[in-house]
């Protein structure tokens, strides 16, 4: 992988502070992501039965080859 010649040509230095400002950037205030619809059944089985397994289906599989 090659670097854009603008972030090449920076000194070590400048490159640590230019990770920490980019890091610095991502975690400024509280990140919401909306759940899958897969997600929401799970929170409501556990808001249904707490602490159930109602969710767990027991299955065994035989895969046969190497």
């Amino acid at each position: 992988m090659t670097l854009p010649l603008h972030i090449a040509t920076l000194s070590p230095a400048e490159k640590r502070q230019l990770l920490a400002k980019l890091l610095a950037e991502q975690t400024d205030g509280p990140r919401e992501y909306p759940v899958s619809f897969a997600q929401e059944r799970l929170w409501f089985f556990e808001q249904l039965h707490p602490g159930s397994a109602v969710y767990n289906i027991p299955v065994a599989l035989r895969l046969p080859g190497s």
